[in-house]
């Protein structure tokens, strides 16, 4: 039997990133996160330092307040199969310095999917 990690794919809603003249609105889809159930950020090769781990969620647009709040802790919510629950929450990640910081879209999608030992990694290359 092949071993195998579930990865959760979460894709962040879209973000206006143009308004033209005429007041048409342009949007930008910002690349998905691939996640373990301990909230490890994949595809190491891409993101770096930036985004090691996700940590949990928080209900307020990290634009209202300053501070940070973990409403929902990542790997609580898999072990209670509720990963479901993220959706409309603002992703909480742990950059490689340690530092916290949210993203400014919330969760659009979430998916979960089995991926075998070798495809982790070629996504972590």
């Amino acid at each position: 039997m092949q071993d195998t990690t579930t990865l959760y794919t979460l894709q962040c809603a879209p973000r206006i990133d143009h308004i033209s003249d005429d007041g048409q609105e342009f949007t930008q889809l910002p690349y998905p996160y691939h996640i373990t159930a301990d909230g490890e950020v994949q595809q190491k090769g891409f993101w770096g330092e930036h985004m090691r781990y996700i940590v949990g969620f928080q209900k307020h647009s990290p634009y209202s307040s300053d501070s940070i709040k973990l409403d929902a802790v990542w790997a609580y919510l898999v072990a209670l199969g509720e990963a479901q629950s993220v959706v409309g929450m603002y992703p909480v990640i742990v950059r490689g310095d340690g530092t916290l910081f949210a993203h400014d879209t919330p969760v659009d999608t979430i998916q979960a999917r089995e991926y075998p030992a070798e495809q982790l990694d070629y996504l972590n290359a």
